[in-house]
């Protein structure tokens, strides 16, 4: 994918709430099985285990924090911090984990 078409997606992706419906759960069966699953992006650091991303990172010959840091200032807008949702029903958040849940612009230094 190039990079501009990779910046656009991410920016369409931003408003997804980070929930995704998995409806073939077991891509090893020939179809699928079981009822779909409702699943959550990761949505703040410390979600996810550093070796699982360093060998992401290794066999996708990218680097997360160089990506991550280039997105927020194409972007214009700090990582979102946010927790997980404490259960499948409850309303989960987008960008804070309370106030106005709303973007943080990146303050800009100069």
């Amino acid at each position: 994918m190039k990079p501009d078409d990779e910046m656009k997606f991410m920016k369409a992706l931003l408003t997804t709430w980070g929930k995704t419906w998995h409806t073939w759960p077991d891509p090893s069966e020939p179809v699928p099985m079981g009822e779909p699953l409702l699943m959550w992006s990761l949505t703040g650091d410390g979600q996810i285990d550093k070796k699982v991303l360093a060998d992401r990172d290794k066999q996708f010959g990218v680097n997360s924090p160089k990506l991550r840091a280039d997105r927020c200032r194409e972007i214009g807008y700090d990582v979102p911090k946010v927790s997980l949702p404490k259960s499948i029903h409850e309303d989960g958040r987008q960008w804070t984990d309370d106030g106005d849940d709303q973007p943080t612009p990146i303050r800009r230094r100069g």
